[in-house]
């Protein structure tokens, strides 16, 4: 299996936090490698263009250690910006 570089310099939205990073692909699971510490955050103002937005904001549908998230993709949201970036292939 290997780790594919999605978007360099996107944004993270967790239910109530922001993270600034890199999105990598890994099988069916998102990782994203933050840098810094996450910005406490509530509601989605303020919604960068490349950003990946955790659906249920419910529960901790997510995995973090050392500042790198990973999360099954049927758990996130990518901003209509982030998909066409994507899709053009452009690292």
């Amino acid at each position: 299996m290997t780790v594919k570089c999605l978007i360099t310099g996107c944004q993270l939205r967790g239910p109530e936090f922001i993270q600034r990073g890199d999105l990598f692909e890994l099988g069916e699971c998102y990782v994203f490698n933050a840098c810094g510490e996450p910005q406490y955050v509530w509601g989605m103002r303020d919604l960068a263009p490349h950003a990946v937005v955790l659906s249920d904001p419910g529960h901790q549908n997510y995995f973090e250690r050392r500042n790198v998230y990973v999360f099954n993709k049927a758990d996130a949201r990518l901003t209509p910006e982030a998909t066409a970036y994507i899709a053009k292939g452009v690292r």
